[in-house]
């Protein structure tokens, strides 16, 4: 058996010295300086098995991917890194020791490098990612108005993934650019407990907790995929609400390393609970929709539901609607959810560094995003009818119907209701609260 030598000068030296008289015989095909040394030697294919003082998520991962499997003999046998950070196996600094360590590999099978997701099991939350269409639709917008609504119900985190252009930090009013979630990264890849790394970084906005993202796409490299898969999971078993915000982007590039651009888009993805595709409600927008709709068809996404923005409430808008439902059953989404356009409340929100429903909390959009949350995660959420049934008699005593059409709810209503509100020759939608 071939193996990869990284530890400290004594411990080494002692090392070799009891492997010399061993049977069946041990080859130590290289005495490494480092983490990088290693893994040069086990992607040329040298050995089968590295011992190592110290490693990462990332330097382990990456050399299951070779084949090669890892025996960590920490200095301080204290350490909790050699045992978070998946290790093969942990040995004590003592020579005798780490070498039965190294035989108890001989004739093992070598790692199986499973990037594979598990299923949503019931002991686990809700990991919604809020993907969509390039050409900013409003997938920030919605993720931080959908964690605002969740964390009404229950313990939410918003965590900005994008690794484009991310930008929830400045919707939420966020003093300082901390890229919070690299921080995060680190940590948890150097075997450090994600709830202790998480906690110590989130920011409480509103009713949720808030984990900044990157202050620049230019620094993507700093989430290594192999942390990103690992931060999914515990982030599911940490915390009942989870919603990230993500680029649009998610293409396979592999660069040099294994390393992809996009790679934490698709690690999401793949590990989620609920997808939501968001798109803007227009002709370019629908196009953009049914081309993202055949990407995540691609990549094999499941769990996705189709949510689309700026939609007005108006009898032709109606038509257009209905088209667009139509369109998509034939592509297999039976549920579509609609939020409607409200621009002049979501601009008083970003001017002053706050969520949608602080501004406005009774109106048409908010009761939208309750409608979304429901949807999604099946939590039930209190809606506010009394609030819109004194609003509509209000509306209606002044005679002022085109009012009450800008700001009434836009229902799921459906064909036959669609039918009956156009043959009729009022100037009002006709719509079920």
């Amino acid at each position: 058996m071939n193996i990869l030598l990284c530890l400290h000068s004594e411990l080494e030296t002692s090392v070799l010295r009891v492997l010399e008289g061993h049977k069946p015989p041990v080859v130590v095909v290289r005495r490494c300086a480092d983490g990088a040394e290693v893994l040069a030697s086990a992607q040329a294919g040298l050995a089968e098995l590295a011992v190592v003082d110290e490693a990462d998520r990332t330097l382990v991962a990456e050399l299951h991917a070779c084949g090669v499997r890892v025996v960590a003999v920490p200095r301080d046998p204290a350490a909790q890194w050699a045992r978070n950070t998946r290790c093969d196996a942990v040995a004590p600094p003592i020579a005798e020791t780490v070498v039965e360590a190294i035989a108890a590999f001989r004739d093992a099978p070598p790692p199986v490098c499973d990037r594979t997701v598990s299923r949503h099991s019931q002991e686990e939350g809700h990991l919604i990612a809020v993907w969509g269409t390039p050409g900013a639709p409003g997938r920030s917008t919605v993720s931080r108005d959908l964690a605002n609504v969740l964390g009404a119900a229950g313990s939410t985190i918003l965590i900005d993934a994008d690794t484009r252009s991310p930008c929830l930090a400045q919707l939420l009013g966020c003093n300082e650019e901390t890229s919070a979630i690299v921080a995060v990264a680190r940590r948890f890849n150097h075997g450090e407990r994600v709830a202790t790394a998480v906690g110590d970084n989130v920011e409480q906005v509103a009713s949720f907790a808030f984990l900044a993202g990157l202050n620049t796409g230019a620094r993507w490299r700093e989430l290594p995929v192999a942390v990103v898969d690992d931060l999914w999971k515990h982030i599911k078993q940490s915390w009942p609400m989870a919603v990230v915000d993500c680029a649009a982007e998610c293409e396979h590039d592999e660069l040099e390393y294994g390393m992809e651009r996009d790679a934490v888009t698709l690690s999401l993805l793949a590990a989620a609970t609920a997808v939501l595709c968001v798109s803007s409600f227009d002709p370019l927008g629908i196009r953009r929709l049914l081309r993202q709709l055949d990407v995540a068809h691609e990549l094999g996404v499941q769990r996705s539901h189709v949510v689309l923005t700026g939609a007005r409430s108006s009898r032709g808008r109606a038509v257009d609607r209905r088209q667009i439902e139509a369109l998509l059953a034939g592509r297999g989404f039976e549920s579509v959810s609609w939020l409607r356009c409200d621009r002049e409340h979501l601009e008083q929100a970003v001017m002053r560094g706050v969520t949608h429903d602080e501004i406005a909390p009774q109106c048409g959009l908010s009761h939208d995003m309750r409608n979304l949350a429901e949807a999604v995660t099946g939590v039930p959420l209190p809606v506010r009818r009394r609030f819109w049934r004194r609003r509509q008699y209000q509306h209606a005593a002044a005679g002022k119907e085109g009012a009450l059409a800008s700001e009434a709810t836009f229902p799921q209503v459906s064909l036959r209701a669609v039918v009956q509100a156009s043959a009729t020759a009022r100037g009002t939608d006709r719509m079920g609260m």
